[in-house]
């Protein structure tokens, strides 16, 4: 993270003091991606598509590219829920698996069953619970769905 914190000074003091590249916007962007915020960093390289410069566009299409790639590999979700689950955010943890698990057009999707096994291994296991982890996978999938339904559910009746 330091390095993070280091280009960010540095783009500031560049505004203070008015040296501004087009090179930075994509600095800006990479920077958004390591703090999470890949729609922030999405948006800057999309605008960057239409830079007048060819350099800078061919950057941002290939930064749109390995963001895409990221995105289908399921690395992105990885990334969100280890944050979620670092910060103590079980509830945001739930949020994006549901999220992920809506949107899966396969329940097969390796990388979204590789995410699922690797949240149940962090999630504490019931005393009551089998030691076993696949299991428990599924049981978290279970856990989910019924949480999602439920969530559906009180929204119908209001």
């Amino acid at each position: 993270m330091g390095a993070v914190d280091v280009a960010q000074a540095l783009i500031d003091c560049c505004l203070r003091h008015q040296q501004w590249l087009a090179l930075f916007e994509d600095v800006q962007a990479r920077i958004w991606m390591v703090l999470g915020e890949w729609e922030r960093a999405e948006q800057r390289w999309r605008a960057l598509l239409h830079h007048s410069n060819p350099v800078m566009r061919e950057i941002a299409e290939t930064a749109l590219k390995r963001l895409e790639k990221k995105i289908e590999t399921g690395e992105i979700l990885a990334t969100d829920v280890a944050h979620a689950f670092d910060r103590n955010q079980i509830d945001r943890v739930k949020a994006l698996l549901i999220e992920a698990l809506l949107e899966s057009k396969d329940l097969d999707e390796s990388w979204l069953q590789r995410v699922l096994e690797k949240t149940a291994l962090k999630m504490p296991v019931p005393n009551e619970f089998p030691w076993d982890r696949t299991l428990f996978t599924n049981h978290l999938m279970l856990e989910l769905y019924a949480q999602q339904l439920e969530h559906w559910e009180q929204n119908i009746d209001d």
